[in-house]
Order: structure tokens, then C-alpha cells, then sequence
């Protein structure tokens, strides 16, 4: 009886094995819910290779555009839980687009589980040289004095930078008037032709050359505390104190995957992070490394997904769906 027990283990072993290995062996898919080229998919390239060396298996970028990134999440969604097939994240299609959607295709607590917190990004608080205001507080004055006179320029209803600085005002309790524009590039020359006074957007060298040059005054900063993303720029939060918008990438994982499968690819992509050309790159960019468990990455994501909820509601912005 023994020798069969050692006989049926023997054979067990030998049929799983080669099961692990052919897993093993099967390329990651690394789905980028946006097309070729943009910030996201900038940042999961960096990453990918250097994942697939520590790893010793191939990480392939997968890119699935559509419905602002609910069209890739809802793919990993639906894969087979197996720690093969990732999404490569942010605070739009995790939180913002099942904020905007009456009917969203998933939820994203419920249906993904955490994996990495890849990247953090800061906004910038903008203003024409003329608008009339130098600093956060003359800012918040200027609007209390003239409710809803003050125009804002974002990349669109719904985007990171229009729900942002309805937070923003939110928080100090004043009026600003929105003016959506098809993308960023038109948004930001929206302030040069002076059709919008303020912006809160994300870092570029473009900006930073209008500041230097004097066309534009920077105001402030969306994160807690100075950052050198943002050098010599003041926290918002030194003026309304708790405020931090920023935005953020990360990997999850189907909402079944397993503990070791997540344990794996996370102590993966924390070797990757800690390459300071990494870092370096990323700051190239304006991201900054993401730190923290996969633990505390879930919770972030379920604190933005009710956060963002609250602030369409505040703000009473008309979903598109």
C-alpha cells in the first residue's frame, strides 16, 4: 500500500509539472486599455521588459482602446483568473468611468483585485500672467467675489482634470466655469488665447516653458506636500488643507486570481521600481514610483471610486451614457 502511495505521487507529480512549466512558459498579456502612444502605454512598455527579465517569462503589451478604457478592463474582467492576463490601469477607467456611466460595464473593486501601484502623477494649478491673481488665495477670493466668472479649460467632460478642479472648488467652496475642449493640446491653448483664465492639468515641458516665460503664472500643486515633479510649487493643501488629486497607473489582476499569483507578479514589479533608471524615466514623464501593498492599492482604488462618485454627484455632471 505504501509503495503505491509513493507510485501515484510519483505520477501525479510528473503529469503536473509539465502543466506548471507550459503556464510558466505562456506569455503574460498585459492589457493597455488605450491606443499606441499615450502616457499609459509609455509607462507599461518601460516597464515590461525589465517584468519579463525578473520574471524569466514574456510580458506582451496588448493595447484595447475604447469607451475612455472601459472597452480593455472589461476584457481582463473576463479572463480566466490564472495571473496571465493583467491590466495595466489608472484612476480613469478604476474610478472615473464607472463614476460617469449610469450603467457601467463593471465594477472596479469588485471585479479586479490590486496587484502593484505602478506610478503616481501630480496636477498643476495654472493661470494666465493677467487673470488677475497671483497665488491660491487671491484664486479662491477672485471666485468667492465673482461666482462662476472664473473659466477653466480640461480635456473634456469627465477627465481627470475637470473632476479634479471641481474637487478643487468643492473643497474651497466656490464657483468656476468650465470650458470641456477634445484633448489636452487645445485645452492648454485655450489659456495662451486667453479664452480660459486657470487649469489644473498635468505637468509638460510646454507648460513649464509658458510659466518661465511668463505668459503663465504658476499657482499651486495637487499633491500633500512640494514635490520636485513640480518644483517651486505650493501644495494646495497648505491652502485647503487635505486636498490630493492626483493620478495615478497601476496592475490588476482578474478578481479571482490567486495569492501567490499576485504575490508573484508584485514582488516582480517591486524589483523592477527600485531600478533608479526607472524612476528616472518616469520622472521624464511626471510620474513618480507608486508604493504600498497590493492591499493598500485595492484600498485606494475603492477610496477613488467612491471619491470621484461623490464629486459627479456635487457637481451634478451629466453622464454620457
Amino acid at each position: 500500500m505504501k509503495l503505491a502511495r509513493i507510485v501515484l505521487s510519483a505520477l501525479l507529480a510528473l503529469h503536473v509539472l509539465p502543466l506548471y512549466a507550459q503556464s510558466a512558459a505562456r506569455p503574460i498579456r498585459l492589457v493597455v486599455p488605450y491606443p499606441p502612444g499615450g502616457i499609459a502605454d509609455m509607462l507599461a512598455r518601460e516597464v515590461a521588459t525589465p517584468l519579463a527579465a525578473v520574471l524569466g517569462q514574456a510580458v506582451v503589451i496588448e493595447n484595447k482602446g475604447g469607451g475612455a478604457g472601459a472597452l480593455g478592463s472589461s476584457l481582463v474582467k473576463n479572463a480566466e483568473p490564472d495571473g496571465l492576463t493583467l491590466l495595466f490601469t489608472n484612476v480613469g477607467p478604476s474610478a472615473i468611468a464607472p463614476a460617469m456611466s449610469k450603467a457601467p460595464p463593471y465594477d472596479a473593486v469588485a471585479d479586479f483585485r490590486a496587484v502593484t501601484l505602478v506610478s503616481r502623477a501630480p496636477l498643476m494649478l495654472v493661470a494666465r500672467s493677467d487673470a488677475g491673481f497671483n497665488d491660491i488665495r487671491q484664486l479662491i477670493a477672485a471666485a468667492k467675489a465673482k461666482p462662476a466668472a472664473i473659466e477653466y479649460s480640461s480635456a473634456g467632460v469627465g477627465s481627470f482634470g475637470h473632476l479634479s478642479t471641481e474637487l478643487f472648488a468643492q473643497a474651497a467652496g466656490i464657483r468656476l466655469l468650465h470650458v470641456p475642449y477634445q484633448g489636452q493640446a487645445p485645452a492648454t491653448l485655450a489659456l495662451l488665447t486667453g479664452e480660459v483664465k486657470i487649469a489644473l492639468t498635468s505637468p509638460s515641458a510646454q507648460l513649464f516653458d509658458m510659466v518661465r516665460s511668463g505668459k503663465l503664472r504658476l499657482l499651486g500643486v495637487s499633491t500633500t506636500k512640494p514635490t520636485e515633479l513640480v518644483p517651486g510649487a505650493q501644495p494646495i493643501a497648505d491652502v485647503i488643507p487635505g486636498f490630493d488629486s492626483q493620478y495615478w497607473f497601476g496592475i490588476v489582476a482578474p478578481a479571482k486570481v490567486s495569492d501567490a499569483a499576485v504575490a508573484r507578479i508584485d514582488g516582480a514589479m517591486r524589483k523592477v521600481l527600485a531600478d533608479p533608471a526607472i524612476a528616472a524615466k518616469f520622472r521624464t514623464i511626471g510620474n513618480e514610483i507608486g508604493s504600498g501593498t497590493p492591499a493598500l492599492f485595492q484600498k485606494l482604488i475603492a477610496d477613488e471610486a467612491s471619491r470621484w462618485k461623490e464629486v459627479v454627484k456635487a457637481a451634478n455632471i451629466q453622464s454620457a451614457d
